[in-house]
């Protein structure tokens, strides 16, 4: 068998040279910025945005805080759950990992302008979801004992989640 010498290869043959390696970029020229045009960023025809005081504190790095009573359901009558009564529950809002795991909630049907003509509400996502997103935490039996008007009570508040409101 011949060798690596031999056959005229070494192992400087199958590598770069380390200068070649390591060379230094080349550096382009960063494009100049130009001044933005006249009149860019002003309010047009009597238009002033409008900034929620929730979008204010986002922009100012402070924590935002929910309105209390968001996602709040009142029970129509205690269910026991872990042990304890429960009256009231508070939903959270669903992150990626929620909504990966139960899916969309609801159904829309679009008009031909655009406009919703007609929510579906998938009630076993709904049923799903509610052991993930309630505090108190209950348990999906507890949920199965719910009484349709606290049933929809909360898909009403899990749909919101997922519909855009303008």
């Amino acid at each position: 068998m011949a060798s690596a010498q031999s056959r005229g290869a070494s192992g400087a043959d199958f590598a770069p040279a380390p200068e070649q390696h390591y060379a230094e970029p080349t550096s382009r020229p960063r494009p100049e910025m130009r001044p933005a045009p006249q009149g860019y960023g002003e309010p047009q025809d009597g238009y002033e945005p409008q900034a929620s005081p929730a979008a204010v504190s986002a922009a100012q790095g402070r924590p935002v805080s929910q309105p209390e009573d968001e996602g709040v359901v009142v029970l129509s009558k205690p269910y026991m759950a872990y042990g304890e009564p429960v009256t009231r529950l508070r939903l959270r809002r669903p992150v990626t990992k929620d909504i990966k795991q139960c899916g969309n909630p609801i159904k829309l049907t679009l008009a031909p302008n655009g406009t919703i003509a007609d929510i579906e509400i998938k009630w076993d996502v709904v049923s799903a979801y509610i052991p993930l997103l309630a505090d108190p935490p209950v348990t999906p039996a507890t949920v199965d004992q719910f009484e349709f008007f606290d049933l929809d009570a909360c898909a009403a508040v899990i749909a919101g989640f997922f519909v855009k409101t303008v």
